[in-house]
């Protein structure tokens, strides 16, 4: 853990929205590379945001700890 690290949240995390990218999952299969072995060899990258939607004037649904 360093300075400035925060590892705890605390509050209601049901104001967390994710947003997923249409098309934003990406497979690829490695079949020649581990052809030799009789393995199969897989990649994939899937794409998403995130934030905490809370109302500009009501207090923030989550606080956090940092180290210091």
């Amino acid at each position: 853990m360093a300075t400035g690290e925060k590892p705890i949240l605390f509050g209601n995390l049901s104001y967390f929205v994710r947003r997923e990218v249409i098309g934003g999952m990406q497979v690829k299969v490695f079949v020649e590379r581990y052809a030799e072995y009789g393995q199969v060899g897989y990649e994939s990258y899937f794409r998403t945001d995130g934030l905490l939607a809370a109302a500009a004037n009501a207090p923030a649904p989550v606080k956090y700890l940092q180290m210091g």
